[in-house]
């Protein structure tokens, strides 16, 4: 009987680790919000052919893009960069992503993708190129984005935690 408690404890410590991982995994990857009015006000109304070129900025973020908009395909490339209350503060950054928007004329999410997605990385300088099919009906472009920047990444060396914040734009 003291062996099956024991195995029976084993098996729920493992079951509730993977079970802890399956769910942060699912959180990261961000559900697509496609199908969805978009609530910003930042749109970018797209343009036929290209390249066409833009800035698009928050407190938190700048993303620096190049689109071509044809018939049968969507390009966009680029570079993202934390604004500087984040460079100057933080050092890494954890579960990040920024993701693309196509919209309808109503703002309807008609497509989301990420551009960028990133575990635990150092604060730098993000590049992207992205090739989508347009959907039906696109008019124009937002940004979204998640992530924890942090002050180390970790616990310190005497045990204390680092200091982060949680920044986020939803589309």
């Amino acid at each position: 009987m003291k062996f099956y408690k024991k195995n029976l404890a084993i098996f729920s410590f493992f079951l509730i680790f993977q079970t802890t991982f399956i769910i942060s995994s699912c959180h990261s990857m961000r559900i697509s919000r496609e199908g969805t009015v978009a609530t910003q006000e930042e749109n970018i109304v797209l343009l036929e052919g290209g390249p066409h070129e833009g800035t698009w900025q928050t407190p938190d973020l700048i993303v620096s893009y190049s689109y071509t908009s044809q018939p049968d395909s969507f390009r966009i490339k680029g570079e993202v960069n934390l604004g500087d209350r984040l460079k100057k503060s933080f050092t890494t950054v954890n579960h990040f992503s920024v993701r693309a928007n196509l919209l309808s004329e109503e703002k309807r999410i008609l497509k989301s993708f990420n551009i960028i997605i990133w575990g635990n990385q150092v604060i730098r300088t993000w590049g992207f190129d992205n090739s989508v099919p347009p959907p039906d009906g696109m008019k124009a472009m937002n940004f979204s984005y998640s992530g924890v920047a942090a002050e180390g990444g970790g616990i310190s060396k005497d045990g204390n935690d680092r200091i982060s914040i949680s920044f986020w734009k939803n589309p």
